[in-house]
C-alpha cells in the first residue's frame, strides 16, 4: 500500500503538467522485478485562452504580435510549463516596453478533467508607460557628449529596451572601452534613468608576425592600435611590413566630429620602399 500510494504520487507530479489527468497503473511482480505499467489516458486540450492587455500596452505591436501568435490555443495539448512560460514572456514583454508596474489582475489555468479541457485566463494591469529619463556615464574619461550621441533614444521619449541594447552595441562597437554595462533605474516620477557603467582601454594593442611569401624570402610584420588616444575619442593605428625587397608604413588618425561611428575625419598616410 505505501509502494502504491509513493507510485502513485510520483506519477501525478510527472503527467499532470502534460494534460494527462487520468492516469492509472499497475504493479507486476516477477523474477525479482517491479514492473510499472503506465496507462496515460485521455490527455486534456487548452480551450480558447481569454488573454486581456490593458491600454495603452495593448495597441503596440510587440505586445499585439506576442498575444496573438500565443501557444495557448486549443485543441493544443495542455503543458503547464507552456502556460508559464508565456504568462512570464507576455509581463516581461510589457516591461521592456516601459510598464515597470504591470501586474496580472488575473493569472489563472482552470482545467476541467472530466471534459479534458483547460482555459487559460490572463489579465494585465499594465499602468503608466515610463519615458527616458536622464542619460549618466561613470568610470569613462571620453568627453561624455562624445558617447551621448551614439544613444539612439533621447529624454522624454517613451522606454523601450531594444533601444537601450542598441545603445550599449554601439559603445561597444567604438573600441573605446574595456568593459560596458548599461543599468537601467525606474523612478517614482514614470522616468528611467539610464546609466553607462564603463571601464576605459587604457593600453595599446600590438600585434608582430613572421611570414614567408613566394615573391620574398622573409616577411614581418608591425601593427600599432591606440583605439582611445584622448578624452575626445581619437583613434591611432600603425600598420608596418618588412620584407626584401619592399617595405611599408601606413598610419591612420581617426577624429570624430558629431558621432565616434559614422561621422568622423580620418587621416591616413604611408610610406613604401623597396
Amino acid at each position: 500500500a505505501r509502494l502504491h500510494r509513493v507510485v502513485e504520487r510520483a506519477l501525478r507530479a510527472a503527467l499532470r503538467p502534460l494534460g494527462y489527468y487520468e492516469a492509472t497503473f499497475t504493479l507486476e511482480r516477477g523474477d525479482g522485478v517491479l514492473r510499472i505499467v503506465v496507462q496515460r489516458g485521455q490527455r486534456v486540450l487548452f480551450a480558447a485562452p481569454r488573454i486581456v492587455v490593458d491600454e495603452p500596452a495593448a495597441s503596440l505591436d510587440a505586445i499585439r504580435d506576442l498575444v496573438q501568435a500565443t501557444p495557448i490555443r486549443a485543441d493544443k495539448p495542455l503543458s503547464h510549463a507552456v502556460f508559464d512560460d508565456f504568462r512570464d514572456e507576455l509581463l516581461r514583454a510589457c516591461r521592456r516596453y516601459g510598464f515597470f508596474d504591470a501586474a496580472y489582475r488575473r493569472s489563472e489555468l482552470r482545467i476541467d478533467p472530466a471534459a479534458h479541457s483547460a482555459v487559460a485566463d490572463l489579465e494585465i494591469a499594465c499602468g503608466r508607460r515610463y519615458s527616458f529619463g536622464e542619460i549618466r556615464v561613470s568610470g569613462s574619461r571620453v568627453n561624455d557628449d562624445l558617447l551621448l550621441a551614439l544613444a539612439p533614444f533621447a529624454t522624454g521619449e517613451p522606454f523601450d529596451n531594444t533601444l537601450v541594447t542598441r545603445f550599449e552595441r554601439a559603445l561597444r562597437d567604438t573600441g573605446y572601452f574595456r568593459e560596458i554595462a548599461l543599468r537601467v533605474d525606474p523612478g517614482e516620477d514614470a522616468r528611467v534613468a539610464v546609466t553607462v557603467l564603463a571601464e576605459d582601454v587604457n593600453t595599446t594593442r600590438y600585434e608582430i608576425g613572421a611570414g614567408f611569401s613566394t615573391d620574398s624570402s622573409l616577411r614581418l610584420r608591425f601593427n600599432r592600435d591606440t583605439p582611445r588616444v584622448n578624452a575626445r575619442g581619437h583613434a591611432l593605428r600603425i600598420e608596418s611590413e618588412l620584407s626584401d625587397p619592399r617595405q611599408s608604413v601606413e598610419a591612420s588618425y581617426r577624429i570624430p566630429h558629431h558621432h565616434p561611428l559614422d561621422d568622423y575625419f580620418e587621416l591616413i598616410g604611408g610610406l613604401r620602399g623597396t
